[in-house]
């Protein structure tokens, strides 16, 4: 077997979307040196996903009609394309949505010298638009947009400058906890079980603007409900208590010595973030949601 090709080769992809009738399929060009979190975003924007669910790669072996494979890299940020798709048909299964399960089949079919001037992805060639994609626990509606070439190339071209790695989450997860500690402030009221009341719950929606029309985290949690059933507010303050930057008091919600300490330190507390939440919350395989908007 050849080995892989060189991190600065260009690869060809074919990108077929399986058991689409009729064939939803797509030919990308990227560059062997981008990283597997990146090809993912190239990915979603060349078939016109939303990134709203979880995905999985498996890396298949060789031979035509082979599915089995092994389970593609947890640190999808920090390996290279060329490493699972550096040679002429090398091949990966994309599953994006671990619950409707659209697989697409991502094959190599060229390797080329990469040219300087490359803008690092391309979209070359498709057709057909990809179904309609909705929030979980949401039916689709209306019809798919109509699959162009040309937009979805300028959004391939532009997925791999989105600030989607795993320190800049951390960094945006760190503006919000620093916001929320502030909030928190000398401390707020608790309900019976340990909770936020639902006026801060409602408070923290509207001031996060997390119920704006069309905002990810605000589509289906209204104003008016408890904490249990305000899933971007639950989160942030069950993170907030696991990072150890507030804590519940009898029956009030206050800030820690650490949190005072990391509010006004943004980096410092971006670093204690990646150290301390799951790589599945900071890179691309968990949907960036709410912690990864305003």
């Amino acid at each position: 077997m050849a080995p892989p090709a060189p991190a600065a080769a260009l690869l060809s992809l074919k990108v077929r979307l399986a058991d689409a009738r009729p064939p939803v399929w797509r030919r990308l060009e990227v560059a062997g040196d981008l990283t597997v979190e990146d090809l993912v975003d190239v990915l979603l924007a060349a078939m016109g996903w939303h990134n709203l669910h979880r995905h999985r790669i498996i890396v298949l072996p060789d031979g035509d009609g082979a599915t089995d494979g092994e389970p593609g890299p947890n640190d999808e940020w920090a390996v290279p394309v060329a490493d699972l798709l550096g040679r002429v048909g090398d091949r990966i299964d994309f599953r994006y949505d671990l619950v409707a399960r659209w697989d697409h089949e991502v094959e190599t079919t060229a390797v080329e010298a990469l040219p300087p001037d490359h803008p690092g992805a391309t979209l070359r060639d498709g057709r057909g638009p990809c179904p309609v994609d909705v929030e979980p626990g949401k039916a689709p509606t209306g019809e798919p947009r109509r699959f162009r070439v040309a937009e979805r190339d300028a959004a391939v071209r532009a997925a791999i400058h989105l600030p989607h790695g795993r320190r800049d989450i951390a960094r945006r997860e760190a503006e919000i906890m620093a916001w929320f500690v502030r909030w928190v402030g000398s401390g707020r009221a608790l309900t019976m079980s340990g909770r936020l009341t639902k006026s801060a719950v409602t408070e923290i929606l509207v001031a996060r603007r997390w119920t704006d029309p069309g905002h990810t985290a605000g589509a289906h949690r209204p104003v008016g409900v408890p904490e249990a059933l305000a899933y971007p507010v639950l989160v942030l303050d069950s993170r907030a208590r696991a990072l150890g930057l507030v804590e519940g008091q009898a029956d009030r919600l206050v800030a820690t010595v650490k949190g005072r300490e990391l509010v006004d330190d943004a980096d410092r507390l971006a670093e204690e973030i990646v150290r301390a939440y799951p790589r599945s919350v900071l890179w691309g395989s968990a949907p960036r949601g709410w912690s990864a908007r305003r």
